[in-house]
């Protein structure tokens, strides 16, 4: 089974409800108890609604349908275009969390899951930065006396200085 119950499965349940008790006929149908309770509870606002109306009782079907308007919120692809362009727009942007700029952006009932499978899904990956190691007290005297030290050089003694481009080395595979 999935992640959601389907509906095969809700049905199962409200026929075994029928013969044994509520946490029997979960286990039978592979529902967990919240869910059952939930079917259960919709199937009764369905007999109810359907008895005040005069309508014939529902059929399974109609009983384990889901309601109106339940579900995920759905976001256009302008609006996932429109979170993109918020969310890389320049670094302060981008360093923040993409559930926060879309709560900024108008997007408030965007649940955080959803709107990082929306950005995934057009190329942008979030990434962590990498923190660097502090100098000591001890490392910044000693640079600051280098730092003096060379502060009257003239060309000569530059010309004869080796530059090497700095690294990133990651000790462990923990970043940050």
């Amino acid at each position: 089974m999935g992640k959601h119950a389907s509906d095969i499965d809700k049905a199962a349940f409200l026929v075994h409800l029928q013969y044994v008790h509520q946490a029997e006929a979960a286990r039978r149908a592979g529902l967990s108890s919240s869910t059952a309770s939930d079917v259960k509870f919709r199937a009764g606002e369905v007999q109810i609604r359907n008895a005040e109306q005069g309508l014939p009782p529902p059929t399974l079907a109609e009983q384990v349908a889901r309601k109106e308007g339940s579900g995920a919120k759905k976001i256009s692809d302008e609006d996932v275009l429109h979170l993109l362009k918020a969310c890389t727009l320049n670094k302060k942007q981008r360093q923040k969390l993409w559930h926060i700029v879309a709560y900024e952006e108008g997007f408030f009932d965007l649940h955080r899951r959803t709107n990082e499978k929306k950005l995934r899904a057009r190329g942008l990956r979030r990434c962590k930065s990498t923190k660097k190691l502090s100098l000591t007290d001890i490392q910044k005297a000693q640079r600051y006396e280098i730092a003096l030290s060379r502060k009257d050089w003239g060309l000569e003694e530059w010309r004869q200085v080796i530059f090497s481009d700095e690294a990133s080395i990651i000790v462990s595979a923990k970043r940050g």
